[in-house]
């Protein structure tokens, strides 16, 4: 008879020599002959290393997403063989889903631009793909409530010695602020020169 092992169980030990180690478990229960539980077989692999590296990466996870939030940029990755599509947390929020409601592919990703751009921004990302050229465009988002938004994105693709694409990472900024003042600078600079226009024509 044998039972499945039980295992993850990790324990911190202090060594003869005082170094502090993180120790995992891995149990296997012994039977006799009979069938009868006999015993059981504890094995311990020191994962101190991998444990050390796994809160580092954790911590440096924590410090990205940080910077990525105060910054207002997060990045993206496609996996154009498995059509996965894998976004930082600051895309969700930049984006405004909830990461467990996202569909996780690019058609996913189109249906969260706003409807007039999104054969742009279709287009310009085929094109870089044929191209085999990075591409990046200014876009808007249109949020639940109808508010908009307008993102930044850069994007390069990778691809194989015979020049079928494999994936794409890219980055996406919120550029709302700037571009809600450079359209207001539009505006007023057009009704400027409309007033202009207007005392010219008074004049004669």
């Amino acid at each position: 008879r044998h039972d499945a092992p039980t295992c993850g169980n990790i324990n911190p030990i202090v060594t003869r020599g005082g170094q502090e180690r993180e120790i995992e478990w891995n149990g296997h229960a012994l039977y006799d002959a009979a069938g009868q539980f006999s015993a059981v077989l504890s094995i311990g692999l020191d994962v101190t290393e991998r444990s050390t590296m796994e809160q580092a990466l954790r911590h440096s996870t924590e410090r990205l997403n940080e910077a990525q939030r105060i910054a207002q940029v997060g990045n993206w990755t496609l996996d154009l063989i498995g059509g996965e599509l894998i976004w930082s947390d600051e895309v969700f929020r930049l984006f405004e889903i909830d990461p467990t409601r996202f569909g996780a592919t690019y058609e996913a990703f189109l249906d969260a631009i706003h409807p007039d751009d999104r054969a742009a921004v279709n287009q310009a990302y085929s094109d870089s793909l044929k191209d085999r050229l990075p591409y990046e465009i200014t876009h808007r988002l249109r949020m639940s409530d109808d508010r908009i938004k307008w993102v930044h994105e850069k994007c390069l693709s990778y691809f194989d010695a015979a020049g079928k694409p494999l994936r794409s990472l890219g980055t996406v900024q919120d550029v709302t602020r700037g571009k809600e003042a450079e359209i207001e600078l539009r505006i007023a600079a057009a009704a400027f020169e409309s007033q202009e226009a207007m005392v010219v024509t008074d004049a004669d």
